[in-house]
């Protein structure tokens, strides 16, 4: 099993198939290692955590390998195609932050300058902004509550 190739490799990890309370996993983890959809990209970077993004290889136009990339190039994350997890490579990636603090610091730091955790304030912000004064079939857009 995974869990046992990370114990031979003396690298201690929990795995879960899955999560239901994200917050609450993320609240315990130094690494996270997951596919690079949006909204995996969206938390690690709202919250700063080091990643090794692993690009689901048949998602439409290629557009998680963009993303992965787009974090690699910047700093803000390890990926690693599919393809290159080969015998024990991901055991390396993960070893070497682990031997090196100061580089899984780096990496939390450059995800942390891209996160954006007030999103949701500012997308609200921008459609007030566009909608103040205007009409929309006759009648006027705004907040109705």
């Amino acid at each position: 099993t995974v869990k046992e190739m990370y114990e031979r490799k003396g690298i201690k990890a929990e795995i879960f198939r899955f999560i239901d309370d994200m917050a609450e996993a993320y609240s315990h983890v130094d690494l996270v290692i997951c596919r690079a959809g949006a909204t995996s990209i969206a938390e690690i970077t709202a919250l700063g955590l080091a990643s090794i993004l692993i690009p689901y290889p048949f998602a439409a136009n290629n557009h998680q390998e963009i993303n992965a990339r787009c974090l690699a190039d910047k700093g803000a994350a390890i990926m690693m195609k599919q393809s290159e997890i080969v015998g024990d490579s991901m055991a390396k990636v993960i070893r070497k932050f682990y031997e090196n603090p100061d580089e899984l610091e780096k990496v939390k730091q450059g995800a942390k300058t891209l996160g954006m955790p007030d999103a949701a304030g500012k997308i609200v912000e921008s459609i007030i902004r566009l909608t103040v004064g205007a009409t929309f079939v006759g009648r006027p857009i705004g907040l109705y509550v």
